[in-house]
């Protein structure tokens, strides 16, 4: 069960509205991915500007989302591994995205994943832990 710190009757205003500004970021982050992709995109196998800094926020060591994730009360680790097994089908994460937004969401999660195992030329590779 969540535990959102905005969500608790003794949470002060201004932690509540903290709280809210740090869960608007993540989901952010995670609607980012799903962006319609320029063609440019496909074609060098990397992610656009803002879709790439929604993975290095997300996945980066040295990212402050574990942070922001914990002060509201949410488990970085299990939000890392659901948006890892977003799919085309699966409609749980983003309920608002269509078959596309999944589609590109899991395309640039496989590019940053190959580029982070080192499958993937130096000229194509991303920013990665």
């Amino acid at each position: 069960m969540l535990d959102f710190l905005s969500s608790r009757p003794s949470t002060d205003e201004q932690t509540r509205r903290c709280a809210h500004l740090l869960a608007t970021i993540i989901a952010d982050s995670i609607r980012t991915l799903g962006v319609k992709p320029r063609k440019d995109e496909f074609k060098r196998r990397g992610s656009d500007g803002d879709a790439q800094e929604s993975l290095n926020f997300l996945f980066r060591k040295d990212s402050p989302f574990p942070v922001y994730a914990q002060l509201i009360g949410l488990d970085a680790q299990a939000i890392r591994e659901k948006v890892l097994q977003i799919s085309e089908y699966d409609k749980n994460l983003v309920p608002d995205w269509g078959p596309m937004q999944r589609k590109a969401a899991r395309l640039r999660i496989h590019w940053y994943m190959a580029a982070k195992r080192g499958q993937m030329a130096p000229e194509e590779s991303l920013e990665i832990f």
